[in-house]
């Protein structure tokens, strides 16, 4: 995609935003939503390595029907979403995510490794319209001179949850049983969905072409899809997501054969919380969300930070008495926080600067890359934990993602020396038959 046509892109919603109210009631709905994703995802993810004591095969297995269902999904769901269903897609989700989770109560008491496999699928599906949809809103949403700082305060909101939901969702599973807990949970989407009501009407008085000329322009829409000028993109979320997932989705397992005890696990989530709140306010406060241009660059820093990151947790667990773990993981995790938080918020503006005018299927493309990974990653981190124990898997995530980093950089550096050449001018270029 060229350099005007990005431009053009970026420059199209400028005075297409609804103003303050309806943005900030999209990051309630989906502060809401998260809360309760979070509480769904670490009750599935404990009671496998914890109620059922299922092996890390299982545990790879378990993320696979996370995330495949939902990857082969995301592209046809993207397109939805550009034409006008992103409101009604994201509605549908939040709904459907809370009759799942009631199913989920079910499996508390009577335990199935099947129906949990079933149930990650459908939660997949349901999962795969969040993300484009919640992205088309806000480019509906937001006029793109405050869009930076939209995608620094949807970060923070995501904080927020990722902080509270563990210790609150903890605390009441310990004290009432997992059953309350989920019951929450299902509170949470259904306060989602009332909060997102409105929206819905306020973006269809409006029409969807006049924040998507995409959905109304096929040769935009031919540009807009173009694998080539998604390449970028789909590099910087597929290294990112295969470092991330090949350790992280393994974690309760990791801990779990540490010896430690599996309160822990919110503990570490609640540090990573808290550092991606403190990115969050960081970046919106400073002023340095205005100064992000949407480069590479930018997106590939903190992906280096999360990478060290991990290369820490991996020296704690090599080298730190067992006596201190308590103490330096959650700290390893706070900064991993820090860089995660700040890797989300440079790579929502990256994809609004280069494919504004279709969000929807920038973001399922880029979703259906990071899912690959997910589906992936797992089975390398198993067969790594397997063999070598959880500091080697954290150091091989931290390997894998510093070398994805480089080789991004390298081809980056390859694309701007082809297209040096391919604007030289003429008489630049050799003779007919040198």
């Amino acid at each position: 995609m060229s350099t005007a046509s990005n431009q053009g892109h970026a420059e199209a919603p400028r005075e297409q935003g609804l103003g303050a109210g309806p943005a900030k009631r999209l990051l309630l709905a989906d502060g809401l939503a998260m809360f309760g994703n979070w509480i769904d995802f670490l009750a599935i993810l404990t009671l496998a390595a914890y109620q059922q004591q299922l092996s890390a095969s299982f545990m790879a297995l378990l993320s696979a029907s996370l995330v495949l269902p939902g990857m082969l999904a995301s592209p046809w769901l993207g397109r939805r979403c550009d034409r006008g269903w992103a409101g009604p897609g994201l509605l549908v989700s939040l709904l459907g995510r809370a009759v799942l989770t009631l199913a989920l109560i079910v499996l508390v008491a009577q335990p199935s490794w099947i129906w949990l496999l079933l149930l990650g699928a459908g939660r997949s599906v349901l999962g795969a319209m969040t993300a484009p949809a919640v992205q088309v809103l806000a480019v509906q949403l937001t006029a793109i001179e405050g869009r930076n700082s939209f995608y620094a305060q949807l970060s923070m909101v995501g904080s927020v949850a990722k902080v509270l939901a563990p210790l609150i969702g903890a605390g009441l599973a310990s004290r009432f049983g997992e059953a309350v807990a989920l019951w929450a949970s299902v509170a949470c989407a259904l306060a989602a969905a009332l909060v997102l009501w409105p929206l819905l009407t306020a973006v269809r008085q409006r029409g969807p072409a006049a924040a998507n000329p995409i959905a109304q322009d096929p040769a935009s829409e031919s540009e807009s899809v173009r694998l080539v000028a998604l390449l970028p993109l789909l590099s910087l979320a597929a290294g990112f997501a295969a470092a991330v997932y090949m350790a992280g989705n393994l974690l309760p397992l990791v801990l779990q054969r540490q010896g430690l005890d599996k309160a822990l696990l919110g503990s570490l989530v609640a540090s990573s919380g808290v550092g991606n709140l403190l990115a969050g306010l960081m970046i919106s406060r400073s002023g340095l969300a205005a100064r992000l241009q949407g480069h590479e660059v930018e997106v590939l820093l903190p992906m280096l930070g999360q990478m060290l990151c991990f290369a820490l947790f991996a020296a704690v667990l090599w080298l730190a008495p067992p006596a201190l773990w308590v103490w330096l993981l959650p700290a390893a995790f706070f900064c991993s926080g820090l860089a995660s938080a700040s890797y989300a918020i440079t790579l929502n503006i990256f994809m609004s600067r280069q494919h504004g005018q279709a969000m929807g299927q920038a973001t399922a493309a880029m979703q259906a890359a990071q899912q690959t990974m997910v589906l992936l990653a797992p089975l390398a981190g198993a067969w790594v934990l397997d063999r070598h124990g959880g500091a080697a898997l954290f150091a091989s995530a931290a390997a894998l993602g510093i070398a994805w980093a480089l080789m991004h950089l390298s081809a980056r550096r390859l694309r701007g020396l082809t297209g040096a050449a391919s604007a030289a001018p003429l008489s630049a270029a050799p003779p007919p038959g040198a």
